[in-house]
């Protein structure tokens, strides 16, 4: 057992090598205390406007925590001031920012598709797509199984949302059922597709820092309170 712990001596297990201050030897007796051969200084990042060219100029900036972080984009990813330039991935994050997940990439995977979903309808034509479902049990089933196996919800929590549009009551119901539209988005988002004001309704996931009382709602929306949900 002592052996197996030790190293024989050997000129390698004398040698420091570059970049350490160990030698072989003792990074190996020692391994569970020096189990780390480089450290790796992560800072963050800042965003380079030269990749804009001429266009860098107009860039608007978001600063968080007193330096510019991300470009300023609206809730469409399209920058603010660059008409049809969008930004994608961690350069998106302004709008979820010490929120969701936004900044990494099981949580921008999500926007991205949104992103797809909004070019394909504005320049393409095609329809975002939808569900069609009635309302009541039916919207309920399809809610239920949202809220358990929706990867968007519980990824991008507190940003992004299920949105479900009652187009009538009439009878049964009708409702439009969309994925993967942000928040923040949601009542343009149905001024844009059908062309005036519809009730809807949005699925999302909330992470609260008090999930064990009564207050467990959204603090973003005024309307809605621990005392008047």
């Amino acid at each position: 057992e002592e052996r197996k712990a030790k190293l024989v001596n050997t000129s390698w297990g004398d040698r420091v090598e570059p970049g350490h201050f160990l030698t072989n030897r003792e990074r190996f007796e020692h391994r569970k205390r020096h189990c780390f051969d480089y450290i790796i200084r992560c800072t963050g990042f800042a965003f380079d406007p030269s990749l804009l060219g001429k266009l860098s100029g107009k860039l608007r900036m978001v600063t968080l925590k007193g330096s510019p972080k991300y470009p300023q984009i609206s809730t469409t990813f399209e920058g603010v001031g660059l008409k049809n330039m969008f930004f994608l991935g961690t350069n998106a994050h302004s709008l979820d920012f010490v929120r969701s997940s936004g900044g990494l990439v099981h949580g921008f995977r999500y926007s991205i598709r949104n992103l797809f979903n909004h070019l394909q309808r504005k320049f393409h034509g095609v329809a975002w797509p939808q569900k069609n479902l009635t309302l009541g049990e039916d919207l309920r089933r399809h809610l239920t199984h949202q809220y358990g196996t929706s990867s968007s919800l519980y990824q991008m929590f507190g940003a992004m949302c299920d949105l479900v549009v009652i187009l009538s009551r009439e009878a049964q119901g009708k409702v439009a059922y969309f994925n993967d539209v942000l928040v923040k988005d949601a009542q343009s988002f149905v001024q844009r597709t059908f062309g005036s004001n519809f009730e809807y309704l949005t699925l999302t996931f909330e992470f609260m820092a008090e999930l064990n009382n009564q207050m467990v709602w959204n603090d973003d929306d005024p309307g809605v309170t621990s005392d008047n949900p």
